[in-house]
């Protein structure tokens, strides 16, 4: 029976970019220190990124009559904000008060707008102004057809959103909107 030998391996060489310093052994401290330099760099980018999306809230209130609106923009694009309203409203029908919530997003680069929200009688919406939507949710009156309030996209600026009060309606509203991003 004739044996097999294993193949002897083949002789280490240094190939010539290692030998000079450049290639993928080079150990020199310039390298560690290019690796510390961009390492610190890509820490400060993510740092600024986590910053400017930093949690919080704002609040508005303002009183609405008949017929009137009232616009304001999202705190920031490119990510999620959610958008309280909550409406007490003294009228003809009686005193009452409601609340309308939206999930929005607004792309900076195409300046789309999307959403998820739900209106004062739990009827879920979703949309995107792509598809030519613009009304986000609405507040439905005590009888449950007329809308006393009616969230949508404003003006074609960056992050607009109006509140309006259709004249329809003949309560003054009362309004507190809660931004959380």
């Amino acid at each position: 029976m004739r044996r097999l030998m294993p193949a002897s391996p083949a002789p280490r060489t240094r190939s010539p970019a290692a030998a000079d310093g450049t290639g993928p052994r080079d150990r020199s401290p310039w390298r560690r220190l290019r690796a510390f330099v961009g390492l610190i760099l890509a820490f400060v980018a993510f740092a600024a990124t986590v910053e400017a999306a930093e949690a919080g809230s704002r609040t508005i209130r303002f009183t609405l009559d008949p017929g009137d609106s009232y616009d304001f923009t999202l705190p920031y694009v490119d990510l999620p904000v959610r958008v309280d309203v909550a409406m007490s409203a003294d009228g003809p029908e009686g005193a009452t008060s409601m609340l309308m919530t939206a999930l929005l997003t607004q792309s900076s680069r195409s300046l789309e707008m999307s959403w998820l929200a739900s209106d004062s009688d739990a009827r879920p919406t979703f949309g995107n102004t792509r598809w030519g939507n613009r009304e986000i949710a609405r507040i439905i009156g005590p009888d449950g057809r007329r809308p006393y309030a009616v969230m949508s996209t404003g003006p074609r600026r960056l992050g607009g959103i109006r509140i309006a009060q259709p004249a329809t309606n003949r309560a003054t509203g009362h309004y507190f909107v809660t931004l959380s991003y």
